[in-house]
């Protein structure tokens, strides 16, 4: 099963700059949260919605936030990938 992991970072994504928001099983989740940190105006995305789309596509066109996509039980070395 996936694990999402939702980071806030720099607009380069590097991994220096992330700080972990959230981890969950769950999407819908990870797509809710990801619309209320635009809204607050913390990450932005070029798509209109992201309802429908791709947690990677989504990933690619979000700056200030990056997404991980993990199995159950992965190490993750240095804490990221």
């Amino acid at each position: 099963m996936d694990i999402f992991l939702l980071f806030s970072c720099d607009m380069w994504k590097s991994k220096d700059s992330m700080s972990l928001i959230m981890a969950t099983k769950s999407e819908p989740k990870l797509k809710k949260e990801v619309r209320r940190q635009i809204k607050m105006g913390c990450m932005r995305c070029s798509l209109e919605c992201i309802k429908d789309v791709d947690t990677d596509y989504i990933d690619r066109n979000l700056s200030l936030g990056y997404i991980m996509t993990v199995k159950d039980g992965e190490r993750i070395w240095g804490g990221l990938k």
